[in-house]
């Protein structure tokens, strides 16, 4: 499995800025002097970090690397800033726009991806989870199947009005990722107004792999949005809970499957 590090000028973000690329050209088997992988174009999963993360985090704390190997997926991993992946042209740091676009573009002439909707996929963890959604669903055309690990869908939370806890907690952070939260719910920033968009409209709706564990502080919300779901009998979606919290370990225990969900 090759694996690199790359920096590239991005024209939506205004700089130059970075990403890692999981790629299954070498799964070597020595005992038979084989090489296993095809030769692509790959199937590829744009996985997003959550908040406080980067573009190294998943080669960190999980087995993507051999789990991609192993199914000849390519994976991209960018950088996501605290951003919630979404824009702010007032700062030139469009980042719904460089994920759902550019990163796909730039990556496919760069690498041999493919161009399939049905080969194409997005995911991620906490805010990289509702990354995932919010840009899933924007740019339906282009992502067929969307993997949401305890999405931080927090628009309807109750937050710090006198900022002085953690950032994360603060409404003033909240309302620069969302804008003024007194009508968040019904802009685009609610993942729900999206689906409702492509359904209206008689749109594709990726398939969805959602999870949230029990003892998650997201868990109710992601609940919220399983019971929305639920209303719409041909949006397909897998959900599992368990037990655990807003952790790797409980994340982990779901990578096989998601991958070979994501693959078939």
């Amino acid at each position: 499995m090759a694996l690199l590090n790359v920096e590239y000028k991005s024209q939506d973000l205004g700089r130059n800025i970075p990403f890692t690329a999981i790629l299954p050209v070498d799964h070597i088997d020595y005992e038979h002097n084989i090489n296993k992988s095809n030769s692509g174009p790959y199937k590829t999963l744009y996985l997003l970090n959550g908040l406080y993360g980067d573009c190294m985090e998943w080669l960190t704390h999980t087995d993507i690397k051999r789990l991609a190997e192993r199914n000849n997926l390519a994976v991209i991993m960018p950088s996501g800033e605290n951003s919630f992946y979404l824009d702010y042209p007032s700062s030139n740091r469009n980042y719904s726009k460089y994920i759902g676009e550019e990163l796909v573009d730039i990556s496919r002439r760069m690498f041999n991806l493919s161009k399939k909707r049905e080969d194409t996929f997005i995911g991620g963890y906490s805010m990289g989870g509702f990354g995932a959604l919010y840009n899933g669903l924007k740019y339906n055309k282009r992502f067929s199947k969307i993997l949401a690990l305890s999405s931080a869908l927090i628009l309807e939370e109750n937050f710090d009005k006198t900022n002085q806890s953690i950032f994360k907690y603060n409404q003033e952070f909240v309302e620069e990722c969302f804008g003024s939260l007194d009508t968040a719910l019904d802009r685009d920033v609610n993942v729900n107004n999206l689906i409702k968009k492509l359904e209206d409209t008689n749109q594709d709706v990726p398939d969805m792999f959602i999870t949230c564990a029990s003892d998650d502080n997201l868990y109710d919300a992601n609940i919220k949005f399983i019971n929305f779901l639920s209303n719409y009998n041909n949006i397909n979606y897998i959900f599992h809970e368990g037990t655990g919290g807003h952790q790797w370990d409980y994340w982990n225990q779901f990578m096989k499957e998601i991958i070979e969900w994501l693959v078939k």
